[in-house]
C-alpha cells in the first residue's frame, strides 16, 4: 500500500517568513525627505521654528513628505508621511489659513512617477512559495523551488533597488533641471552671494531613505531561503524504513528464557532397562530344567 504524504511542522518556518513579508509589501518602504538649507534656517524668524517645533517637526532635521509601500512602487503612487501634515498645519497657521494636506495629497496623486512593473513579481513569488512549503511533500524537488522561490523575490527587490526606485529617478531629474535654473542654493534661485564656487558641494534638499520595512524584507527572505532544506526528511528526498530493533530483541529474550526454564526443570530419572537374554542361554537353561523335574519325580 502507499504510503500516505508525510508533514513535519519544522516546514513551516519558510512560508510563515515569507507571509510576513507579504504583510510588509503594504508597509512604507521609501520615503522622501526634505531638509531645509542652512540659509533658509538662519533667515526664518524664531518664532515660526518654535511654533513648527511645538507641532512635532523639527526643521533642522530631514522632514519626511511622502512614502511608499513596495505596492505603490509598483504602481507608482504614493501617500503623504505624518511629518508633511504637522508641517502643512504648522504653515497653515502661521499663515492664517487652513491646512493643505488634502491639497497637497491630490497634488500627489497628479504626480507623473511611473511605476516598477518589475516589482508585480514579488507577490506571485512570495504567495508560490507560501503554497508550495505548506505541501506535505519531502523531497529535495521541493526544497529546490522553494529556495528558488525565496532567492527569486530577494532578487526582484535588489535588481529594482540597483536600477533605482521610480521615485529616486525623478528627484534626480528634477535635481539636473534645478542646476540648470541656477544651482540648488535659495531653492532653484540664484546662489546666495559669497558662494560663487561652483566645484563647492551643494546641500541636498530633497533626498529618497529606505525604511525598516524594507530592511526586515530583505533579512526575512535571505532567511526563508535557508530555512527551505529543514523539514525534517532526508536529503534523497525519500525515507527509508528502518526495521525495527524491539522485535529482535524480543525474540533473543523469549529464547534466553526458554534456556534457563529448560535448565531449572528437574531431570527425569531413567527406568532401568533390563537386557533380555540371547536364545543360546534360554536353551542352555531348559534342558537344566527339565533333568529338576525328573528328579522330582
Amino acid at each position: 500500500m502507499a504510503k500516505a504524504p508525510s508533514f513535519s511542522p519544522l516546514q513551516l518556518f519558510s512560508p510563515i517568513q515569507l507571509i510576513f513579508c507579504l504583510i510588509l509589501f503594504f508597509l512604507p518602504w521609501i520615503e522622501l525627505q526634505c531638509s531645509l538649507p542652512p540659509e533658509l534656517l538662519k533667515d526664518a524668524p524664531k518664532s515660526g521654528l518654535e511654533s513648527m517645533k511645538k507641532d512635532g517637526v523639527d526643521p533642522s532635521k530631514p522632514i519626511s513628505m511622502l512614502t511608499q509601500s513596495g505596492l505603490q512602487i509598483a504602481t507608482g503612487g504614493s501617500s503623504p508621511s505624518s511629518d508633511m501634515e504637522k508641517f502643512s498645519k504648522s504653515m497653515a497657521k502661521g499663515m492664517g489659513g487652513e491646512p493643505q494636506a488634502k491639497s497637497s495629497a491630490k497634488k500627489n496623486k497628479d504626480d507623473d512617477v511611473k511605476g516598477a512593473p518589475l516589482m508585480y513579481l514579488f507577490p506571485v513569488a512570495l504567495i508560490a512559495g507560501i503554497v508550495l512549503g505548506c505541501l506535505p511533500w519531502q523531497s529535495l524537488a521541493r526544497r529546490l523551488i522553494l529556495a528558488g522561490c525565496c532567492m527569486g523575490a530577494f532578487g526582484v527587490v535588489g535588481l529594482q533597488a540597483l536600477m533605482g526606485f521610480p521615485m529616486e529617478k525623478e528627484i534626480a531629474k528634477q535635481k539636473d533641471q534645478m542646476k540648470g535654473m541656477g544651482g540648488m542654493g535659495g531653492l532653484g534661485g540664484a546662489p546666495p552671494k559669497g558662494k560663487t564656487d561652483t566645484k563647492e558641494k551643494e546641500p541636498e534638499i530633497f533626498r529618497v531613505a529606505w525604511k525598516i520595512p524594507l530592511y526586515l524584507t530583505l533579512l526575512l527572505l535571505l532567511g526563508a531561503g535557508a530555512t527551505a532544506f529543514i523539514d525534517g526528511g532526508s536529503l534523497g528526498g525519500k525515507k527509508k524504513t528502518k526495521r525495527p530493533v524491539y522485535d529482535d530483541d524480543d525474540d533473543e529474550e523469549e529464547e534466553v528464557e526458554e534456556d534457563e526454564e529448560e535448565e531449572e526443570r528437574p531431570k527425569k530419572k531413567k527406568k532401568p532397562v533390563v537386557e533380555e537374554l540371547p536364545d543360546d542361554e534360554e536353551e542352555e537353561e531348559k534342558p537344566k530344567k527339565k533333568k529338576r523335574r525328573d528328579a522330582d519325580d
